[in-house]
């Protein structure tokens, strides 16, 4: 895919996000992290700090949702007159 017919228009001096390939790559994003593809268009990560705070929050983010995922439909199991109110 050519999205320029004249390549002169392209940069090749700057890098660009895997995830967003139109947007330069951030530069705290640099694919050291698991999961890295660099996406990061409001620049929540904009210096070091806030990137581990962010890398954090979505680890415990993630942690509750999979307690979240084995935790109802053990509730709906156990408590059968609750689950069957809502029906």
């Amino acid at each position: 895919l050519r999205l320029y017919s004249d390549q002169s228009e392209v940069s090749g001096k700057v890098e660009t996000s895997a995830a967003l390939p139109f947007l330069p790559r951030p530069a705290l994003l640099d694919g050291s992290l698991p999961g890295d593809r660099g996406f990061d268009p409001f620049n929540f990560a904009s210096d070091a700090n806030s990137l581990q705070w962010q890398r954090k929050a979505e680890l415990k983010h993630a942690r509750l949702a999979m307690l979240a995922a084995v935790g109802w439909p053990i509730a709906e199991l156990m408590h059968k007159n609750i689950a069957d109110a809502f029906d």
